[in-house]
């Protein structure tokens, strides 16, 4: 439409030229009228014209000028007030893929999408920041004989050399692959996952977050978890506790083998025997497992904290979590144990106002869910789910004035896959080389 309406204002000024002055006026008042209604408010006031150039040329410039300017500002984006890349679960290991019935994981091939994303990157606006929301390498690289989890992450690391800040999330995979206090003082120089005080909950705001309005928050959705101290430092027993009181399967297996001090003992058992299936009533239950984990009180108050300056302030706010914190967006195995007590602070009406935007991880094939109070909740996929050859798993997210711009690229999901998908924050075709976009009014 717009390049014919272009071709159509060039024809009608040439025919000015050899054609009678009043038919053509009408002609060009005509071609005013009909996009008058994008165009007048932004045009200037008319410059009078010399007598020699008469009325044609000067109708004719103004209507070319109208047709250039609705040409102009239909096609130029708004401008972002920062942007950041997105990209979680990269899980790679150096093993063969995994998986049937439409569920093969590429393990090796992640390696190969953390290219493409940087490149991508590098080609695009410049970032504030790049976030790795959880799960960087897979925990076979510790439990399955390799101990390779120091050389695995670095192979990650060396592409993911992105020349911005890297900010990762704590996910079960860190934990399973390093301890948390190897994870706090540093596995990586490049790769941050904790404040300057050596907190895996807090608010992270740049100079260019923070003049844009806006505060993120980082939480640990793993503070209180049968793997809280990571690799190597056993079961927490309080932990263990709360799981098995919530699931009678590992009761069961703890009275037969009450020795078991490590996640391959506690997958001696079916995890969800018993248990609804996923879709079914009260398949939330399917959440208490050591995939998942809590937030302490002292987190919970501490969040609430920020959200209540945060509101008198007038700043908005996104969170940062590797695990699904809300159950509308979440396959159940992948939600908060304690999700009900996070709800009750982000849905109060006098702190989750302030919340605009959700980020996690942890549900490979993604999800998508608008809450009541307008906020977004976005899970992005795993690049494990991409075939060799496509382009990937991976994001930029335009924070603009009144909304929020998301454009990437996703893999194409089986039917097995979408099943587990709660909605797609990237709607398209199954065409996984088709670049989308999504714009998230605030």
């Amino acid at each position: 439409f717009r390049a014919c309406l272009f071709r159509l204002c060039c024809w009608r000024v040439c025919r000015m030229t050899v054609a009678s002055m009043a038919f053509y006026r009408k002609l060009a008042q005509h071609s005013l009228r009909r996009f008058a209604s994008q165009a007048s408010r932004h045009l200037p006031k008319p410059v009078p014209m010399k007598a020699d150039v008469g009325p044609i040329f000067g109708l004719g410039a103004i209507t070319l000028g109208a047709a250039a300017w609705y040409l102009h500002k239909s096609s130029v984006r708004p401008p972002a007030l920062f942007s950041f890349g997105v990209i979680t679960d990269i899980q790679y290991a150096d093993i063969d893929d995994k998986g049937k019935r439409g569920k093969v994981r590429y393990y090796r091939n992640a390696l190969n999408v953390v290219d493409n994303a940087v490149r991508w990157w590098r080609a695009g606006p410049p970032l504030a920041f790049v976030l790795h929301a959880g799960d960087i390498i897979d925990g076979a690289c510790a439990y399955e004989g390799l101990r390779t989890s120091k050389t695995a992450l670095g192979k990650v690391m060396q592409r993911l050399d992105i020349g911005c800040l890297l900010i990762g999330l704590i996910g079960n995979h860190e934990l399973y692959n390093f301890s948390r206090a190897e994870l706090r003082t540093g596995v990586h120089e490049q790769l941050h996952l904790t404040d300057g005080a050596g907190s895996f909950y807090y608010r992270f705001a740049p100079p260019a977050v923070e003049s844009a309005g806006w505060r993120l928050l980082v939480v640990d959705p793993f503070e209180i978890s049968v793997l809280s101290g990571g690799y190597g430092m056993g079961l927490h027993r309080e932990s263990l506790e709360m799981l098995c009181n919530h699931n009678s399967n590992f009761r069961e297996l703890l009275s037969t083998k009450p020795q078991t001090d490590s996640l391959a003992g506690l997958d001696e058992c079916d995890w969800f025997k018993g248990m609804p299936r996923k879709q079914e009533p009260g398949d939330v239950a399917r959440r208490w497992t050591p995939l998942n984990g809590a937030m302490s009180e002292r987190q919970m108050k501490w969040i609430a904290d920020e959200l209540r300056e945060a509101t008198c302030l007038g700043i908005n706010v996104g969170i940062l979590s590797h695990v699904i914190l809300r159950p509308e967006v979440a396959n159940p195995d992948c939600l908060l144990w304690n999700y009900e007590d996070f709800l009750r602070i982000v849905d109060d009406a006098e702190l989750g106002s302030c919340v605009k935007l959700y980020i996690c991880g942890h549900q490979h094939e993604g999800g998508f869910f608008k809450d009541d109070r307008g906020a977004y909740h976005c899970v992005f996929e795993s690049p494990l789910l991409s075939k060799p050859g496509d382009p990937g798993a991976f994001a930029r997210i335009d924070v603009l004035k009144d909304a929020v711009r998301v454009v990437g690229y996703s893999p194409a999901l089986t039917p097995e896959q979408e099943f587990d998908a709660r909605g797609h924050v990237l709607t398209k075709d199954c065409n996984p080389f088709t670049l989308c976009e999504k714009v998230l009014p605030l």
